[in-house]
């Protein structure tokens, strides 16, 4: 059977509930991807070095190392919510107007203390006859980042088991009913971007709190520990978190004409900071919709430097922690939640 170029290659992702056991992907579970740079495909091999050989002449396969890597693609509103429920961890979903918006879903994403028991497959059609197949993979962190004038992209940090070349359950066959979910509805950084901040103990963020970025970079991370070997399996059993979850937050500013993050870090004052991307309409005033809700914000530094007779661009970076009581206008304590609206039923 044949090669196939980029733009054939099918990506699905479907959660999961039992590690080491694939689920079958199918309509609806398909990714659309710019990147992927997921491996190794390898095993690990012990070599016979007893005495009395003049060579070694064995090397038995002992152990299949983890498979990682990234998933890079363009936001959508329907895709980017399945990778941030998976890394972060619970979901709330529910129907803000069931009567007069029925087709209308918000999910509310919060990080969790962690996410075991919480994984997904990934299949990947790279070769008219071969399906590459992760029978179960955790999303350990993502990135969420854009600028004005762009698409907002999403890179998620991949660790899986193994890949299983020759799965009964995703194969060339199977993988032709793969299907998007929804292609059109591309998360963009444009003027329905609002971006606030004001000090945590203040009131609530209101339009007088907006901010003005030409960028921003959102990272989180969990570690993982992938020393995770058991008896009767080639492959690792499911990892665990070696360190607590970490979020960033990176936001470039084309002028340096505001003093509120250095004077935060002078003063050690905690920020709170929101930020909101709206997207096409649903129906009834109801649109696709990103929220990022940040209650307990550090910078951490500031610069501007002067490169020439220009402009002078202004960076910072900010540390999002946990708090012990929600801010004003805000309702959960950890780091960040991210609340998307859109049509999907389900996460």
């Amino acid at each position: 059977m044949g090669a196939i170029t980029g733009r054939e290659v099918i990506v699905a992702l479907k959660k999961a509930s039992s590690w080491r056991t694939a689920v079958a992907c199918g309509a609806g579970d398909g990714l659309l991807i710019t990147s992927e740079s997921l491996g190794p495909l390898t095993k690990e091999s012990s070599p016979d070095n007893s005495a009395g050989q003049a060579f070694i002449t064995q090397r038995p396969n002992v152990f299949q190392p983890p498979i990682s890597g990234t998933l890079a693609m363009n936001g959508r509103f329907v895709g980017a919510d399945l990778i941030l429920a998976l890394a972060m961890g619970n979901v709330s979903t529910t129907q803000p107007d069931a009567t007069n918006a029925p087709n209308t879903y918000k999910h509310t994403i919060s990080i969790a203390p962690n996410i075991e028991g919480i994984m997904a497959t990934i299949a990947l059609l790279k070769k008219t006859d071969k399906v590459w197949e992760i029978p179960t993979a955790k999303i350990h962190g993502f990135e969420l980042a854009g600028e004005v004038g762009g698409i907002v992209t999403l890179t998620a940090n991949v660790l899986g088991n193994k890949y299983d070349l020759a799965s009964e359950v995703n194969t060339p066959t199977t993988m032709n009913d793969v299907t998007v979910l929804d292609k059109e509805n591309i998360i963009l950084f444009n003027e329905e971007a609002v971006f606030r901040m004001n000090a945590q103990s203040a009131v609530a963020l209101a339009d007088t709190d907006k901010i003005y970025p030409r960028s921003f970079r959102l990272t989180f991370t969990r570690n993982m520990d992938t020393d995770t070997r058991e008896a009767g399996h080639i492959d690792i059993s499911e990892p665990v978190e070696s360190d607590f979850p970490n979020a960033t937050l990176e936001l470039t500013f084309d002028k340096y004409n505001i003093d509120s993050f250095l004077d935060a870090i002078v003063s050690e004052t905690h920020q709170k900071l929101d930020i909101y991307l709206k997207g096409n309409l649903i129906e009834n005033n109801y649109h696709y919709e990103l929220r990022i809700n940040c209650p307990n914000v550090k910078v951490l530094s500031g610069e501007a430097p002067v490169g020439g007779p220009g402009k002078i661009g202004h960076t910072v970076s900010l540390q999002l922690d946990a708090c012990d009581t929600a801010p004003d206008g805000m309702n959960d304590t950890a780091p960040f939640q991210a609340i998307v609206q859109n049509t999907r039923t389900t996460l």
